[in-house]
């Protein structure tokens, strides 16, 4: 299953229009095979609800419920390994809540800004979004990765596209509610009051797009912390499976092609 991190992390950053951040960085690109699930010290590797992989809390493994047999180096490898698993959830899980709140906080701006005479459409819209990003939410927390989920949902929901959808329907509401006076205004051939509107959408529009783009660059740099601890994982990975080659059918990370 395949599952881009970074854009995972930076989805919501992306559908604010923040793209022109992303244009110098590398892909991150992985096939994470299971979801991740983090008890304690206890790591459980699972595919469509189904145990695969168990690391517990003395370094013990287990392979489909069975109990591996591993000598002391084989352990030192696993116990390496694991290190790393546990200590990518609470990374991904930090992106996925400064990315919801970037959403919110976006869709806040200018639902406050252009609404400000339509507290109830206003309303209505904070609480998509709202949904939205505790839609998202539901597939990480600091204790869990659901990696297919996760990746479906923001695939097959078209997720940017819908957050995309809520700030041009916010903009459409205001120059809707707008159109009346600006009629009245080219009746009247006042054009310095047509030009005034312009002004101020365009400043509006300026102004978003630096605030956003700005956030976004700092959320990028953090996916590039993720990629780094995705690609050390993968290592210590590779150098358990060498060690114990039954593992290799269970490995979490593969390289995306």
């Amino acid at each position: 299953m395949k599952l881009n991190l970074k854009s995972a992390a930076l989805s919501v950053a992306l559908a604010l229009g923040a793209s022109s951040a992303m244009a110098h960085s590398n892909s991150c690109d992985v096939d994470m095979t299971y979801d991740i699930q983090i008890d304690g010290k206890t790591i459980t590797l699972s595919e469509n609800d189904q145990e695969k992989v168990r690391i517990d809390g003395n370094n013990n493994l287990f392979l489909k419920g069975q109990k591996q047999s591993l000598n002391g180096q084989q352990q030192e490898s696993l116990s390496d390994y694991a290190s790393e698993v546990r200590g990518l959830i609470p990374v991904v899980n930090e992106l996925a809540v400064e990315a919801s709140a970037l959403a919110v906080e976006a869709v806040t701006d200018v639902s406050t800004a252009l609404l400000s005479d339509s507290p109830e459409t206003a309303e209505k819209i904070q609480k998509r979004v709202d949904n939205l990003t505790s839609e998202l939410r539901a597939y990480v927390s600091d204790n869990h990765l659901k990696s297919q989920k996760l990746e479906a949902y923001i695939e097959d929901s078209e997720f940017q596209d819908e957050v995309e959808g809520l700030v041009r329907e916010v903009v459409a509401d205001m120059v809707q509610g707008n159109i009346g006076n600006m009629i009245a205004a080219a009746i009247r051939g006042d054009e310095a009051e047509i030009e005034a509107f312009e002004a101020r959408m365009e400043k509006f529009g300026e102004k978003m797009e630096q605030k956003y783009e700005a956030k976004a660059e700092l959320i990028e740099k953090k996916a590039e912390s993720l990629c780094d601890l995705v690609e050390k994982m993968d290592e210590k990975e590779d150098k358990f499976v060498k060690e114990f080659n039954d593992f290799e059918e269970y490995q979490l990370v593969k390289a995306s092609d």
